[in-house]
């Protein structure tokens, strides 16, 4: 009866996981196509600028920048977790970071939660990857905070 029990289980657990999959690739599909969607419309707005060589060291440094504070954003997120996964490689946080920030263009962020979460999993318990998402909505609500109390100040 034990056996039947565990296979049975065993089932289910692998249905669970063929939905999950099933909704992670449909939840991928629909932030590539507001992605493709805003770069769009991004690009209908820059299409008639002269493409010169101040726009594309512009463009350049944006590149640049964004892929720097990516970087940043994935040394923290390393930082945080060092103390227990010290295997865990700052080219797997960044690839993470990475993917999981394509996702934050579904509405109310979804995605970029529920994909860090989901490429986490083979690297990090979920625990650890929950307690690191929440640490850093704290932390980005105190960062914007305290620049907002700045600009108020300043202007």
């Amino acid at each position: 009866m034990g056996i039947l029990s565990l296979q049975k289980n065993l089932r289910t657990v692998n249905k669970v996981k063929v939905i999950l999959k099933v909704i992670g690739g449909i939840l991928a599909v629909i932030s590539i196509f507001f992605l493709i969607k805003i770069l769009q419309e991004s690009y209908a707005q820059i299409q008639h600028k002269a493409f010169n060589l101040k726009t594309i060291s512009t463009y350049s440094f944006l590149l640049f920048w964004s892929l720097l504070t990516y970087l940043l954003f994935a040394y923290a997120w390393k930082q945080l977790l060092k103390s227990k996964y010290p295997d865990f490689r700052l080219i797997e946080s960044f690839r993470i970071i990475s993917l999981s920030q394509i996702a934050k263009y579904l509405p109310g962020n979804v995605g970029h939660f529920a994909s860090r979460y989901y490429l986490a999993d083979k690297h990090l318990s979920k625990t650890d990857t929950t307690i690191t998402l929440f640490l850093e909505t704290i932390m980005f609500t105190l960062a914007s905070f305290i620049i907002g109390c700045g600009y108020f100040f300043y202007h």
